[in-house]
């Protein structure tokens, strides 16, 4: 328990030869995205400076900018007293005036999959993901893979065995990209037989200025667990990302020492298509404003 304990105050800390190469950029990264992002988010608006941008949220009496990228950003001196966020994307350094940060927002691990314009993106899948998928290809005239509301899928995906506490949080984060994206969120249930119940559900969110897409949440019922149905999501996927010229898929997070063990399993699941990891530094803070324009101007 300790040891666990001890890794969450000491959190993962990459090697320089395992963050993101030169020339890798995150949809994060991109300010159509960002500004979309606030949208969907109460109390908070776009915010920019020295080339990267972000958000400031306001939570109760505590204010928050929060950035993304390797540029450093260009920080409003005045305004109200808030704690600046700034997730680097390879820089393993805090420059003067900033402090690493070792408990404040843990963005660790994320994987991504390059698809090719055209061909068989199949190629560097493992072994056991195209000997899957291949079966899936056989069987998949006996399933319907078809979008779906937002409210089958949360009703579908009550019946997946995930912590309460972590289906609650992933209910919520994906009403707030509906809120932010409209259609752009793409939301995909399996179905065994027409108008069926859906046993398996996938939601992606497509990026169009940066070409890439997100993966949001999956989910898939006991009663579907011996079957190929995750594999045919994956390919589902890569072909619509394929066949409107995207060319980057997001995994989102994986595992990294000091995550809840639980997430071993899906993450070895995602390794398999093709999948390159990469490991985030610390974020580093700074304090900015102050107390004095908190109460004299408010926090709109």
């Amino acid at each position: 328990m300790w040891d666990e304990l001890s890794i969450f105050l000491i959190p993962f800390r990459p090697q320089p030869n395992e963050v993101a190469p030169e020339g890798y950029k995150s949809y994060l990264e991109d300010p159509g995205f960002q500004a979309r992002e606030t949208i969907g988010a109460n109390r908070a608006e776009f915010i920019g400076g020295g080339g990267v941008w972000g958000m400031r949220a306001t939570l109760g009496p505590l204010i928050f900018d929060k950035y993304l990228g390797d540029a450093e950003p260009t920080v409003e001196t005045g305004g109200p007293l808030r704690l600046v966020v700034w997730q680097p994307i390879r820089r393993l350094t805090a420059p003067t005036g900033w402090k690493e940060s070792r408990l404040v927002d843990r963005k660790n691990t994320t994987g991504h999959a390059h698809v090719p314009p055209e061909g068989d993106y199949m190629s560097p899948w493992s072994t056991h993901a195209k000997r899957h998928t291949k079966k899936w290809r056989k069987e998949r005239d006996g399933w319907i893979l078809e979008p779906v509301s937002v409210e089958e899928f949360v009703l579908a995906y009550k019946g997946a065995k995930i912590d309460a506490i972590l289906k609650m949080a992933f209910v919520g984060l994906l009403k707030q990209k509906i809120r932010s994206h409209g259609g752009l969120l793409h939301i995909l249930g399996a179905r065994q037989t027409p108008g069926g119940p859906i046993v398996a559900g996938f939601v992606y969110l497509h990026i169009p200025e940066a070409k890439q897409m997100y993966h949001v949440i999956s989910f898939i019922l006991p009663r579907a667990k011996d079957t190929e149905v995750g594999y045919g999501l994956m390919d589902y996927w890569f072909t619509h990302a394929q066949r409107i010229g995207v060319d980057l898929l997001d995994f989102g997070v994986f595992w990294t020492p000091g995550d809840p063990p639980s997430w071993k399993g899906f993450s070895r699941f995602k390794s398999q298509f093709g999948v390159e990891n990469v490991h985030y530094p610390r974020a580093f803070v700074r304090m900015a404003g102050s107390l004095k324009n908190t109460l004299t101007k408010g926090w709109k």
